[in-house]
C-alpha cells in the first residue's frame, strides 16, 4: 500500500513539472486596453490574426481591458506581426429580440472597419517578453464603414 502511494505522489509530481502541455510552446502573455471615443470600451471582442489570415489569439473586452488567449484554456500569443480587429454589438447577428426574431444582421456598437482585419488599420507587435500595455484607439459613429 505504501508502495502504491508513493508512485502515485511520485507519478503526480511528474505531472505537475511537465504540466499538461508538455515543453514550453513559445507562448507569452499579452494584454492591454481599447477604448471607443475616449471611453473604454464596455464589452467586445478583441482578436490578432497572423500573416495567413488566422486568428491567432482572441479575447473578450470588459470595461477597456483585454489578455489575450490562443485558445480556451491558454493564455499567451507567440511573438510576432499581426493584424487586430474588435467586435462591439448593440445587437448581435443571430440574437432573438424581444419579439422573439432572429437579428440577422445584428447593429454594430462601433464603425465596421474595425470587424475586418483587412480594413480595420490596427495592427501589433508581440515582442519575445510579451505585451502588457498595448492600447488601441477606435473612433467614429457606430457602423459607419
Amino acid at each position: 500500500m505504501m508502495r502504491l502511494l508513493s508512485l502515485s505522489c511520485g507519478f503526480l509530481s511528474l505531472c505537475l513539472l511537465i504540466g499538461c502541455g508538455g515543453t514550453d510552446d513559445g507562448q507569452v502573455t499579452a494584454g492591454g486596453t481599447v477604448t471607443y471615443n475616449g471611453q473604454p470600451l464596455e464589452k467586445g471582442e478583441i482578436a490578432f490574426v497572423n500573416a495567413g489570415g488566422m486568428t491567432a489569439a482572441v479575447s473578450p473586452v470588459v470595461n477597456g481591458a483585454f489578455n489575450l488567449k490562443s485558445t480556451a484554456s491558454h493564455p499567451g500569443i507567440a511573438p510576432g506581426e499581426y493584424a487586430v480587429t474588435v467586435s462591439a454589438w448593440k445587437r448581435e447577428p443571430g440574437s432573438v429580440d424581444e419579439q422573439g426574431n432572429i437579428i440577422a444582421e445584428g447593429e454594430p456598437a462601433i464603425p465596421a472597419k474595425y470587424m475586418n482585419y483587412k480594413t480595420s488599420g490596427l495592427s501589433a507587435t508581440i515582442e519575445n517578453s510579451g505585451a502588457r500595455s498595448l492600447g488601441f484607439e477606435l473612433s467614429g459613429e457606430p457602423g459607419a464603414k
